[in-house]
């Protein structure tokens, strides 16, 4: 994969998790701020793009590490606030890259 094509994937994962974080901030009414908002949208997002494992592994891990920034970034409690903002991200998450793919794939 060229540095090109990385550049893009990035952006476009990037875009995807912000739009997803936000969205899943909205429905379960958890604040944070920009920078907190920045952190657990970049790491998710590095994670994905960048870790040579296979697909069902980069979402768990992706997972994995925007719960606990969730936990340690925001208002949220470990159950069930943490717990419903990192799982509707995901949910929305798919939602997003699905109707992506299906539209320029």
């Amino acid at each position: 994969m060229s540095q090109a094509d990385l550049l893009k994937l990035f952006l476009l994962s990037e875009l995807n998790w912000a739009i997803s974080m936000w969205g899943s901030m909205m429905i379960t009414r958890v604040s944070c701020g920009i920078v907190p908002f920045l952190a657990i949208v970049t790491l998710p997002t590095l994670a994905v793009v960048l870790l040579p494992v296979g697909a069902l592994m980069k979402i768990v891990v992706a997972t994995v590490l925007m719960y606990g920034l969730i936990v340690k970034l925001t208002d949220a409690k470990y159950f069930p606030d943490g717990v419903l903002l990192a799982g509707v991200a995901n949910v929305l998450y798919v939602i997003i890259g699905i109707s992506l793919l299906s539209r320029f794939g």
